[in-house]
């Protein structure tokens, strides 16, 4: 459309009308308001839900089944749909989880999801079109219907202006929740951050992905240590990143007969954030429909196909075009020496850092030539990559930035002062010279929530029974911060995300793993082992689960 009524993007509404009709004039039996309730294996095992929390270990081991049928209820009643190879399209792959595949649910450290969005669209008071408001409402367990249910109620609440306006009355309010991550379904291959920022080329290529670190989050001091380093360290937020797409992602370990073609493709948690774009999704999609019918037409399983000819029809398709390949986020030419100039330098200690820790062994050289440097930056990065990786040739120099409370900043989108982008790497080495940095933090009234989390997890695991007690006069301060702000849109609330769960729980993980009675342990996480959040629950049930502890006395 043009002039008055603009779209940005695409009409969702629009989209979905138009899909609808391509797929009734290709024959599909379309049915809404059905959902999946249970599958039937080959082995004449039926499968329903576990109960809530119950999933969020990866499944693993177990002989491969075959997925016979799809049981679904809708007004109609329930049903039973047989096909010979199915494709999970499901958000959170729940057909692939209930037949039996492995997967992971949110980050390693607190198996948090992405953040959700509760979208709405409104008229443009200047130019009458529509506007589509996108933005982090919190956090939600998208396996947990009670907090899929909490979570709509309070997104929705966002909205509520005194009174509205003409720039704040809505035009409809989405009737989903926007989810952004939930299951990532453990595939024949788990596409990774590394293979992205590397462009990296598999043999079984079936599509490409492209976009950058699209991470939302707000506590980076709870990620892995890859996107630390890349975010707050490097500050390559908004690099590019992309790479071929290998078709073994689109096959769910131990079952025959289904293909993934949606956000549960298999991915690392970190490489998530940047393959889960509409246009990747709709390619895998398009890839996941070609491969079926090249399955039921040979006769085969989904993984037993030729994909060298499947990979002939995807290049006369254009989903294989050399133009659309993506190139590496950091060149070759930036992982050689160093150049001598300032800005030279710099740009080879980020290729440095980045090389070390995606290969090892190859990276070190030149981060160890980059210690030497006089560009305090450019140590530091170095510093860090080193102490990521293990090593303590750098720690003193990151120790010296959290004592002097260095505020240099490192450059890029999203990074942080260099004393708070040091904290979660004092940890890494285990050296125990890093504690008292770690503890003076825990004192401070000034600290920041995300250096205070940082602290109690790089004590946790350096290991030192001694940081006990400064863990427990933490949790004794009055003057605990609390609050997180969350990004949010002109017209909508400011979203505040009650975030003292993350610090108490995290506190109680390390005092569990630095020796602390179990009694104490419990006692501290007992406020949350019933929190209307599941994820917060599920967290605080983790900690008590791995360190041994029962939740009733």
């Amino acid at each position: 459309m043009c002039g008055k009524w603009d779209v940005s993007g695409f009409h969702p509404e629009a989209k979905k009308q138009v899909l609808h009709d391509m797929a009734r004039e290709a024959g599909a039996d379309v049915r809404f308001d059905t959902i999946v309730t249970g599958v039937r294996l080959q082995s004449g095992e039926v499968r329903r839900p576990a109960d809530p929390g119950k999933d969020i270990v990866p499944r693993q081991g177990g002989g491969r089944e075959k997925l016979l049928g799809v049981l679904a209820a809708s007004a109609s009643g329930a049903a039973m749909y047989q096909a010979r190879v199915f494709i999970d399209c499901t958000g959170d792959g729940d057909v692939a989880a209930l037949s039996g595949a492995p997967f992971i649910l949110g980050r390693e450290k607190d198996n948090i999801c992405h953040t959700y969005t509760q979208a709405a669209g409104r008229l443009d008071s200047k130019s009458g079109g529509l506007r589509h408001l996108n933005f982090d409402a919190g956090y939600v367990d998208p396996t947990d219907v009670d907090d899929m249910t909490r979570a709509r109620r309070y997104g929705i609440q966002l909205y509520w202006q005194e009174p509205f306006t003409e720039d704040t009355r809505l035009l409809y309010v989405a009737p989903m929740l926007g989810v952004r991550q939930g299951r990532q379904i453990i595939g024949e291959y788990q596409l990774t951050l590394a293979d992205e920022i590397a462009g990296r080329r598999f043999e079984d290529a079936v599509s490409f992905m492209q976009a950058h670190y699209d991470n939302h989050g707000y506590d980076y001091e709870n990620e892995s240590n890859e996107a630390i380093l890349w975010v707050w360290v490097l500050g390559n937020w908004s690099k590019a990143i992309g790479c071929e797409v290998p078709y073994r992602c689109l096959l769910p370990m131990n079952v025959d007969g289904l293909l993934i073609a949606s956000r549960a493709l298999s991915l690392t948690y970190d490489a998530h954030h940047a393959f889960r774009m509409q246009r990747d999704i709709q390619r895998i999609g398009e890839v996941a429909a070609l491969a079926a019918e090249e399955a039921i037409r040979d006769g085969v399983e989904p993984r037993q196909i030729d994909v060298k000819k499947l990979q002939s029809v995807l290049r006369e398709r254009g989903l294989l075009d050399e133009r659309c390949r993506p190139k590496p986020a950091i060149p070759d030419q930036q992982l050689r020496g160093l150049a001598g100039d300032t800005s030279a330098e710099l740009s080879q200690a980020e290729g440095s850092a980045w090389l070390a820790v995606r290969n090892g062994q190859a990276g070190l050289p030149g981060l160890k030539d980059a210690l030497a440097s006089p560009d305090l930056k450019v140590r530091f990065k170095a510093s860090a990559a080193l102490a990521c990786l293990g090593h303590e040739q750098g720690l003193a120099m990151l120790v010296r930035c959290v004592e002097q409370r260095t505020a240099d900043v490192p450059g890029g989108n999203r990074t942080v002062p260099l004393w708070q982008a040091a904290i979660p790497f004092l940890g890494v080495p285990g050296n125990r010279n890093a504690v008292p940095a770690l503890v003076e933090i825990l004192r401070d009234p000034e600290a920041p929530l995300d250096s205070l989390i940082a602290s109690v997890r790089s004590l946790a695991r350096i290991g030192e029974a001694g940081a006990g007690e400064a863990l427990r006069g933490l949790l004794e301060r009055a003057d605990l911060p609390a609050k997180r702000g969350l990004r949010a849109n002109p017209g909508v609330s400011p979203v505040l995300e009650d975030a003292r769960w993350q610090l108490v729980i995290a506190t109680a993980e390390a005092m569990g793993r630095l020796g602390a009675p179990p009694d104490e342990v419990r006692d501290i996480l007992r406020p949350f082992l019933d929190d209307e959040r599941a994820y917060v629950r599920r967290f605080a049930h983790r900690v008590l689960r791995e360190a041994g502890i029962s939740a009733k006395q």
